[in-house]
């Protein structure tokens, strides 16, 4: 796989992104530390915002660290015939980064809270995972899709479910946990700081695309200093624990940006595509980074 960054759009408008869908072309931005999703116009200015759940704070405000959701996941999809942007939270607190949203896209923008904890609890009692950390989430035609990222533990996961179990799961139209199935990932290191997840989209029915982050932190709470980030390809069809990751760089330097999500902007053919990757830089301004990939 190839990546060629070709433009840097600074996002001052937007706090902290963690999540990006592009959907009839219009680009939604979430923050992990905004109580608002943000549509763009071709400009990647704010046109419009929709409150997720209540905060004193305005949009473009951000919620201090102990009272945040953390929401780190989005994804966009059609379920039953009925248009859903889907977001989820870090599960990295109880309670406050255990919940998700579900909204509608049709003219009556249905909005539904998410109780997460208990299929929370259950990833992290069947997988032993000592710090869930949920940071991107995308589907398929018949699944959906949670990463981990692993941090110091190197626990990079990918979570697999049927979409027609875990929806009316999370909806709280019955108790049965969905059937989940996962994979355990190597991404390797940077110096000697472990790489992890960042976000996912979908490149295909089996293929998935995914951000890769290194961030010098031993915490899923704390921030750390960014070393770079990087694309990556999973391929569904193959049981492997390792895949090839290739840097961001720009004028041959790698670039010092925590890549969150990503989504495609253009299909330019089967091998190649035009994307935009959003990055949350802590407390400096977001930023969109397009990119061309070939593979």
């Amino acid at each position: 796989m190839q990546v060629e960054v070709l433009e840097k759009y600074a996002v001052p408008q937007v706090p902290s992104v963690s999540g990006m869908e592009i959907i009839d072309g219009q680009v939604w931005l979430m923050g992990d530390d905004t109580s608002y999703l943000y549509r763009l116009d071709g400009n990647y200015q704010v046109c419009e915002t929709v409150s997720l759940y209540r905060d004193r704070r305005k949009p473009g405000e951000k919620t201090p660290k102990l009272l945040k959701a953390d929401l780190e996941g989005m994804a966009s999809f059609v379920w039953r015939g009925t248009p859903y942007i889907m977001v989820v939270g870090s599960g990295s607190l109880p309670v406050v980064r255990e919940r998700g949203y579900l909204l509608t896209l049709n003219e009556e923008r249905q909005h539904f809270r998410l109780d997460l904890a208990p299929l929370y609890s259950f990833l992290k009692e069947e997988y032993h995972i000592a710090d869930l950390n949920i940071e991107g989430i995308t589907t398929t035609e018949d699944h959906i899709f949670f990463v981990q990222r692993g941090n110091l533990a190197g626990d990079n996961y990918l979570f697999q479910f049927p979409i027609d179990e875990l929806i009316p799961y999370v909806l709280g139209h019955h108790t049965n946990l969905p059937k989940a199935t996962a994979r355990l990932f190597d991404l390797g290191a940077t110096g000697t700081v472990p790489r992890g997840f960042g976000g996912l989209q979908t490149l295909n029915n089996t293929q998935l695309l995914a951000v890769v982050a290194v961030e010098n932190t031993k915490s899923t709470y704390l921030d750390g200093q960014t070393l770079g980030s990087y694309l990556a390809i999973i391929d569904l069809t193959l049981s492997t624990s390792t895949i090839e990751v290739v840097p961001l760089e720009m004028n041959g330097q790698a670039l010092l940006e925590k890549a969150e999500s990503l989504a495609i902007l253009e299909r330019v053919s089967d091998r190649e595509l035009i994307v935009l990757i959003a990055s949350d830089n802590d407390d400096l301004p977001s930023s969109l980074i397009k990119a061309r990939v070939q593979f």
